[in-house]
């Protein structure tokens, strides 16, 4: 409001600092966030042939950033450039355990479907715990080694570790709650997308 002001009365004003160098780093954080989305669902897509299974993979990623985004409500810290790295650190860990976990689910699928069985409700159940039970270790053992490992920028003093705490507090509740939640989505997320696809194909018929 004071631009205007300023320009009516013949004055120059030039706006500058760091906030506003900040705002720029972090709006292009997000444009950067935006394009590897991208990219990684048209490799997803190219990975699975289909259009859908990698849309399951991409609605993980609101869970990975809301973790993020609730631990720096609570803690009290700025969203900034650091923060910003975080959620790039997140986007590519938290769908660690989704591309593993769908594309140990469709091995299986290949597999039994080999084998001659009924591709019904009750093998569908079968490959879900094959997978989440071949799954678990991978994705706690990456989940927990990283989330550990920033534990030391958040609770040892220091001006590197003061500029960095926010992205430890991005990754460290992206990775927990965010990978908490995951673990429970993707099975219910392709249970009701093979129902949905079965009963789409009955409808056909």
């Amino acid at each position: 409001s004071i631009l205007p002001l300023a320009r009516q009365a013949g004055i120059d004003v030039q706006t500058g600092g760091s906030f506003l160098y900040d705002r720029q780093q972090i709006n292009r954080l997000w444009l950067v966030f935006g394009l590897v989305v991208l990219l990684l669902y048209f490799i997803l897509a190219l990975q699975y042939e289909s259009l859908t299974q990698p849309l399951l993979v991409m609605l993980t990623l609101p869970l990975g950033v809301s973790g993020a985004l609730l631990l720096l409500y609570f803690t009290g810290s700025s969203l900034n450039i650091m923060a910003g790295v975080g959620f790039i650190i997140v986007l590519g860990l938290i769908v660690d355990d989704p591309i593993l976990k769908i594309e140990t689910l469709n091995g299986l699928e290949k597999k039994y479907r080999f084998e001659g069985l009924p591709f019904d409700d009750q093998l569908l159940k079968k490959m879900i715990h094959e997978a989440g039970n071949a799954c678990l270790k991978p994705l706690l053992l990456v989940s927990l080694t990283t989330s550990i490992a920033m534990v030391p920028v958040l609770l040892i003093p220091g001006v590197g570790n003061d500029l960095q705490q926010p992205m430890a507090l991005v990754v460290i509740g992206g990775l927990s709650i965010g990978t908490f939640f995951t673990s429970w989505f993707i099975p219910l997320a392709y249970w009701y997308s093979k129902k949905w696809q079965k009963k789409k194909r009955t409808r056909k018929k």
